[in-house]
């Protein structure tokens, strides 16, 4: 709350609904009826200082025992099931009745924990025949019924959604939905942008297309940014700046206030700090010199003797970004604009360990021959990109001895140099992707000699970046490319006739699921002998690494969101011998865990279990890991997909 008031927002979202209602089974009704105990304190001091004070869940999500108390199954056209909905936001309201009112998200539903269950109400249930959009229209004009029509609250409902084809993109979509749907204290809140956090894309085309009051949702533009990533901040002030007055453009606009979907620090000259400060000035002020803006951020935080060159160099940020890592012909007219780069990581197609890339490569063969007929202009567009990040090391370099605090002035110097390096590496994984077709269709010396001389600058570029101070970056598909192009050079045929022997995608799902049937019958066959080390509940966003030695674990991220971990726990350590890991799978989706490398001298006895969370999302991988004391051959569990592709 109080960094809300210091960037002059007015409302704050608490905790989640799921642990505010008043669930009738415990331990769930002790532990909320503290937390509202605690709620009606926050709510106090926020009405105190003239704050709105809102509860949010991603919806629907539920209690058991909420389907149990109003006998409702999980579709759509149950009666019943509307029931529910309502029952649960009633019993919210009646139960803390000082909240202001609520906000809600429909997708990519990811808000529950414990016995909380998720139902896609938009999505589950296909022997329903009711459309999305009925779904849709459904859903909210329920919830309104009671939190605005019973309860006189206020209702934020977000429209984003992570597909193309539905209301967050898609005008006449939402159009559908919302004509029928009251407008009293009902706000709805469409991102600024088309897709998710990356440039190379246009604003949303959602806003003032109903009555419906507006609150524009904002999100920083740093897709490729992790927290350790360590780099140079993006300002995204310009951008925010057109975007807002774009919607606030016709004399009928329906836009009435903003909201930041990253919460601002209160000390912070990173990005999530300058988009906080950004947004806290544009809503007093839309029409403000955006340059100003920035000279008054830096001089807060560096002083104003250094402001108007750091504003520079901040303002400098959104192109170096921009076109320095986005491959400009596949960025845009998708939901996801950065195809080959996610948040600190250049992620890696397939199995990797399986199919030595092949997955992979392909991905890059499509980016590739969207860029072909834009060669030149693809990569003068990553040029410019890096000549701006170099413009700003050059830029810094002048002004950094006058810095009031040199170890942030250190800091803010590595993190250029990482900016630069991130940049570089890019342009050479571009590079070497385009060499390395070129050399597949055409066995010359001169596309040889071409492939060499780009492997050669990514490699000296991937090596710059790593040894930046405090780099933190995950080069999966970096890596994949560069050991395909070495082994490209080494001997193209034998490559080439390599690739073309390894299995497929759906060649290698059907050895790993003859794999995983053979994990069931050796566990049966040796239950008397097989040993418990392992228990885990882990939420899967795409694809992770469990590598176990010993008796500790931990994991590494392959693609998308990092995975958190629930349950781990380890009664027995992995022994340092030649032993066979068995996954015993309890709960997971199609994909279930697999493992990739059994534990053997050669890789100082470490495990490491294939975690792949294939229908998109997230979900729930629950599963025991045994181990039986004899090598994998001799229990046909040796990696199949090691051997000739299958006939």
């Amino acid at each position: 709350m109080r960094a809300a008031l210091r960037y002059s927002f007015n409302w704050v979202s608490g905790p989640a609904i799921l642990d505010l209602v008043p669930w009738e089974v415990e331990p769930e009704a002790e532990t909320n009826r503290q937390n509202r105990e605690t709620a009606r304190k926050l709510i106090e001091y926020a009405h105190s200082v003239h704050m709105k004070y809102f509860a949010f869940a991603n919806e629907f999500t539920f209690h058991p025992s909420l389907l149990e108390k109003t006998g409702a199954e999980l579709t759509p056209c149950d009666p019943k099931f509307w029931d529910a909905v309502q029952e649960k936001f009633r019993m919210l309201l009646t139960a803390l009745p000082e909240l202001d009112g609520i906000e809600l998200c429909n997708d990519d539903i990811s808000g529950f924990w414990g016995r909380y269950q998720p139902f896609d109400v938009m999505h589950d249930a296909p022997d329903c025949d009711w459309s999305y959009e009925k779904r849709f229209r459904t859903f909210v004009n329920k919830v309104q019924e009671v939190v605005v029509d019973e309860f006189d609250k206020t209702y934020f409902h977000f429209t984003w959604g992570l597909r193309e084809h539905e209301v967050h993109c898609q005008p006449e979509v939402f159009r559908s939905i919302f004509n029928d749907v009251p407008v009293k204290n009902l706000y709805l809140m469409p991102k600024i942008t088309r897709g998710d956090r990356w440039w190379h894309q246009p604003y949303n085309p959602t806003f003032n297309l109903t009555e419906h009051p507006t609150v524009v949702l904002f999100e920083p533009m740093n897709y490729y940014e992790s927290s350790p990533a360590h780099l140079f901040p993006t300002f995204s002030g310009d951008y925010f700046q057109r975007g807002l007055q774009t919607f606030l453009a016709p004399v009928d606009s329906n836009v009435g206030g903003a909201a930041a979907l990253a919460g601002p620090a209160e000390s912070d000259w990173g990005t999530i700090g300058a988009y906080g400060y950004v947004l806290y000035r544009l809503m007093w002020n839309p029409r403000e010199s955006m340059e100003q803006i920035a000279r008054d951020f830096c001089a807060i935080h560096f002083g104003g003797e250094v402001a108007p060159e750091m504003a520079a160099i901040y303002m400098m940020s959104a192109a170096a970004y921009k076109y320095g890592l986005h491959i400009e012909p596949v960025s845009y007219g998708q939901f996801n604009s950065l195809l080959h780069m996610r948040v600190g990581t250049f992620p890696a197609d397939g199995y990797p360990v399986i199919d030595g890339g092949k997955e992979h490569l392909e991905f890059l063969r499509k980016i590739y021959l969207r860029c072909a007929p834009w060669r030149t202009e693809t990569l003068r567009a990553l040029e410019h990109g890096r000549a701006t990040a170099e413009e700003m090391v050059a830029r810094y370099g002048a002004v950094k001895g006058r810095m009031r605090d040199q170890k942030v002035a250190e800091e803010i110097e590595e993190r250029l140099e990482m900016t630069r390096n991130l940049i570089q590496t890019n342009i050479g994984y571009v590079e070497t992707m385009f060499a390395y077709f070129d050399y597949e269709a055409d066995a010359s010396a001169g596309m040889r000699q071409a492939l060499a001389d780009a492997h050669g600058r990514l490699r000296a570029a991937r090596a710059d970046f790593e040894a930046t101070p405090q780099f933190n970056y995950d080069l999966f598909g970096v890596d994949v490319l560069m050991q395909n192009a070495e082994t490209m050079l080494g001997d193209r045929d034998a490559a080439l006739e390599r690739l073309a022997r390894t299995p497929n995608r759906a060649e290698i799902e059907r050895l790993i699921g003859e794999q995983q049937r053979r994990y069931r019958e050796v566990l049966e066959t040796h239950r008397d002998k097989a040993v418990l080390f392992g228990r885990f509940k882990i939420l899967v966003d795409g694809q992770d690494l469990l590598i176990v030695r010993g008796g500790e674990y931990r994991i590494k991220n392959v693609r998308w969101d990092g995975a958190h971990v629930d349950v781990a726990e380890m009664p027995a350590a992995l022994p340092r011998e030649r032993v066979t890991v068995v996954p015993r799978d309890i709960e997971s989706r199609p994909m279930h865990p697999f493992v990739v490398q059994q534990p053997s001298a050669e890789n100082d006895y470490e495990a490491r279990i294939y975690l792949d969370d294939a229908p998109g999302a997230n979900g729930w991988m629950v599963f025991e890991l045994y181990y039986v004391s004899q090598p994998p051959e001799s229990l046909g569990l040796d990696m199949p997909w090691a051997r000739e592709k299958p006939k």
